[in-house]
């Protein structure tokens, strides 16, 4: 769990991480078992407790049996709904991809999704530091706007935007070698 920074206190960070804990292998089980391939079940996960850090209140009310099935329901929805974005978001099929980058001063972005596909840009997000990784990560791979992107990470839909700009910037310069492509 990389972002927990979002969770008001203590002791629902200890809460969730214990959760997490708990149910990680079952979750990474009926991931892998759905979308058959290691490191998309581990996108999974990740997508997945993003969901449960937003929901945690809720789920801290739930009984050991309610909470399973709730997280269980989670990892299944998001299983399937990775599976229908990775159809849709193949190299040979990037028109949603560059949709999800409308900055028109991103051309040259534009360009290198074209030609190097979904796999080299998703390689270019993680390789980004942690606050630009995030944002980039939610805005282009898993199309949320601002506003939302400001709820999930604690922070203003100001950062977002600006955040979300800087690591479009370091993902040109990562994706060229440095070089200025305008």
């Amino acid at each position: 769990m990389n972002r927990i920074e979002i969770i008001d206190s203590n002791e629902e960070r200890v809460k969730l991480e214990d959760l997490y804990k708990k149910y990680r292998g079952l979750m990474f089980h009926i991931a892998i078992k759905i979308v058959k391939d290691k490191t998309l079940a581990e996108d999974v996960l990740s997508d997945s407790v993003i969901k449960l850090i937003r929901h945690r209140k809720k789920i801290f009310e739930m009984n050991c049996y309610q909470q399973q099935l709730y997280i269980v329901n989670i990892i299944k929805t998001t299983s399937w709904d990775m599976l229908k974005k990775m159809k849709y978001n193949t190299a040979d099929d990037t028109e949603d991809i560059l949709s999800a980058i409308p900055d028109n001063d991103d051309v040259m972005l534009d360009q290198l999704i074209a030609k190097e596909g979904y796999e080299t840009i998703k390689e270019a997000i993680k390789a980004l530091p942690d606050s630009l990784r995030n944002v980039a990560y939610l805005n282009l791979i898993c199309e949320r706007n601002h506003e939302e992107i400001a709820e999930i990470l604690g922070i203003s839909n100001a950062a977002s935007k600006m955040r979300l700009t800087r690591a479009k910037k370091a993902m040109r310069e990562a994706l060229t070698g440095g070089e200025n492509g305008k």
